[in-house]
């Protein structure tokens, strides 16, 4: 059960750690950009990323390794192949633990304040937030990007290697997101108990312990296919 000291922790990043976070959302919102369309882009900006929504679920999946290599296991048993050594390489390196940044479940599912992030991002010219006016009139909080912000990811990791794994978890996040709207994605997360069971403002917990218990079912499985 979280206390209130796991909640403080998860809703107020020290300072430390606010680079980091903005790193972490830059090379989600690349990963998981598009090519704007006539209308969405702007000068410096030839990309968009939609839906704040969206960017929290992806966020979750990254923050929590545990969450994203139990995602991974449904592509590997749905017939997607090479992502058992993926899930194995998450708990060789206790990502779980050591890689965990946690976060509260509020009233739309899991959260991050993402505020000091695309405030840093926004001060750099790496992205542009813009508000769009939806058909059924409301409204969405989308992210726009462009040449500066993936050449600045593509520095940084040349400079500092150790950044790479926050491109890659990226990677896994959208390939277990895909398309899915905001929507989708809080909704699939939903479906794990220790997730929706949370009380609001409560850490979410982590779902190590049983989701490695289904990784090495999943390996022996695979080697007594290969025989």
């Amino acid at each position: 059960m979280s206390n209130a000291s796991d909640t403080e922790e998860a809703a107020a990043p020290s300072t430390g750690s606010v680079f980091r976070d903005a790193f972490r959302l830059l090379c989600i919102l690349l990963e998981g950009s598009s090519l704007a369309t006539e209308g969405e882009g702007a000068e410096g900006f030839d990309r968009v990323f939609h839906g704040e929504k969206r960017a929290q679920a992806i966020v979750f999946y990254v923050c929590y390794p545990d969450y994203l290599a139990n995602r991974l296991l449904d592509l590997h048993d749905a017939g997607q192949p090479g992502l058992l050594s993926t899930v194995e390489k998450i708990f060789a390196e206790d990502e779980p633990s050591v890689r965990l940044a946690k976060m509260i479940r509020w009233h739309r599912g899991a959260y991050f304040d993402l505020d000091n992030s695309l405030g840093v991002l926004s001060f750099y010219e790496l992205i542009r937030p813009v508000q769009r006016t939806l058909p059924n009139l409301g409204s969405q909080h989308d992210y726009l990007l462009g040449p500066k912000a993936a050449a600045f990811v593509q520095d940084a990791v040349k400079l500092q290697p150790a950044l790479a794994w926050y491109l890659e978890r990226a990677r896994l996040a959208m390939k277990v997101s895909g398309l899915k709207s905001g929507h989708a994605l809080k909704a699939e997360q939903y479906k794990f108990v220790e997730y929706e069971g949370t009380k609001h403002s409560g850490v979410i917990p982590s779902i190590a312990d049983q989701v490695k218990k289904r990784f090495d079912k999943a390996k022996v499985g695979d080697r007594d296919e290969r025989q």
